[in-house]
């Protein structure tokens, strides 16, 4: 089957599945593809799919989307799902978005933010959009030296879902320094009663706020890790770049 059969298929499915069907792949399913059959869709044809689609999922789109189209792309939607595709899409996402718009229409969607996002976001455009910490999303794991492995445990079942990546932890004092790093395998074969200190890899790489893509570039480069903390020049740790 060429690439050119297998989006047609894919397109057919999109039509015809019902949510539940969909749902059941679409993870498997690269939002470029999806995107493209959009496009390339008659109005009524893409409205059909674009209604079936997690809001997720819309929101994987919304990134593939090109700057310009973005804004128009969103108000395709209600207000009210708007708002529910917004929630779905990581921090940095949005703020890259944000970054791409007029007076008018940033306002307009922050209007669809809540307090808490709205004050992220506002803290993430203040960063240099060509730094670390204009790139960083701030939905990570941060987890305190002093707690234990069972405690732990249950932090990660209540918040993982909303982290950038939970296969690393970062532990942190009370004033949130950056301690060091403890991966999930760590977590798992660890007694229920071990204390994260018991366990930290304080020999961590960290990148500065505002330290330019090029150098976060190379640090990654250099060490081959998948994510990277982000800290201001007091150690506070204020984000991941992944």
């Amino acid at each position: 089957m060429d690439f050119e059969t297998a989006k047609l298929d894919l397109k057919t499915f999109l039509l015809n599945a019902s949510t539940e069907e969909i749902n059941e792949i679409i993870d498997d399913v690269h939002p470029v593809d999806v995107l493209e059959i959009i496009k390339n869709s008659s109005e009524d044809d893409a409205k059909i799919i674009l209604e079936k689609l997690s809001n997720e999922f819309i929101g994987d789109l919304m990134d593939e989307e090109e700057d310009e189209n973005r804004y128009e792309f969103l108000a395709q939607f209600s207000d009210y799902r708007q708002k529910d595709i917004l929630v779905e899409m990581s921090s940095d996402e949005i703020t890259d978005f944000i970054g791409t718009l007029d007076k008018k229409e940033k306002e307009d969607v922050l209007s669809k933010l809540s307090v808490e996002d709205k004050e992220e976001i506002h803290d993430l455009l203040q960063y240099d959009p060509k730094t670390a910490g204009g790139i960083m999303a701030t939905a990570f794991i941060r987890i305190r030296e002093h707690k234990t492995i069972q405690k732990t445990l249950i932090y990660l079942q209540e918040h993982a879902e909303d982290a950038e990546m939970a296969y690393y932890l970062y532990v942190i004092d009370k004033e949130d320094h950056l301690r060091g790093v403890v991966g999930l395998r760590n977590i798992v074969a660890s007694p229920f009663d071990t204390l994260i200190s018991e366990i930290v890899n304080e020999n961590i790489i960290s990148i500065n706020v505002n330290d330019s893509q090029e150098v976060v570039a190379q640090v990654f480069s250099k060490y081959g890790y998948v994510m990277l903390p982000v800290v201001d020049d007091d150690n506070v740790i204020k984000g991941v770049v992944t």
